[in-house]
């Protein structure tokens, strides 16, 4: 019983964070591409 407590508390200290991080950077990524690609294509049609 306290074993699983223990590694419940582990796993939310340890890995959770991490795994936020790594989603954040993810979807900053994702996020900042499409954004560069989306005002690389208006740049691309606007007059000049």
């Amino acid at each position: 019983m306290v074993l699983g407590g223990i590694i419940i508390a582990v796993l939310m200290v340890l890995v959770l964070p991490v795994a936020i991080f790594v989603g954040g950077a993810i979807w900053s990524a994702l996020l900042g591409y499409l954004l560069v690609e989306d005002a690389e294509e208006r740049l691309r049609d606007a007059p000049i």
